[in-house]
């Protein structure tokens, strides 16, 4: 799945597993160095009434885009070695969060809410250690 601001959240995410992003390549770190002008929040629901449709969708502005990207700026890279995961509470549900720069193309972020928590970028996945999208 790739969103754009302009183009708005899909009306469903049934099917889709994460996001992919143009290149430039995001294998270092989550998002780019550079400093978002805006973003957007599109969260879907998981299992349930209305599975896998839109629940809501959300317009960041620049200062909500910066503290929100700065939050994921904070995620280690890294992962464990030899662990045994269990994931309760998993419903499939997700979150989408998109985030716009001057001279780059956007950059989306599939955030896993509940369960095994986590965070990709369609390069990497990271653990979500406490990053709570508005």
């Amino acid at each position: 799945m790739y969103i754009t601001v302009t183009d708005g959240c899909l009306s469903s995410d049934n099917g889709y597993v994460g996001v992919t992003n143009p290149p430039p390549v995001l294998n270092a770190a989550l998002l780019p160095s550079q400093t978002p002008i805006g973003g957007l929040i599109c969260r879907y629901y998981g299992l349930g009434k209305n599975p896998y449709t839109i629940e809501s969708q959300n317009v960041l502005d620049a200062a909500s885009a910066i503290t929100l990207a700065d939050s994921f700026g904070q995620l280690p890279v890294s992962h464990t070695v030899g662990d045994e995961t269990w994931c309760p509470m998993d419903d499939n549900s997700a979150t989408v969060v998109v985030f716009t720069y001057e001279n780059r193309p956007n950059v989306d972020l599939w955030v896993k809410p509940n369960g095994c928590g986590f965070v990709a970028n369609g390069f990497i996945s990271v653990a979500n250690a406490g990053v709570i999208v508005p």
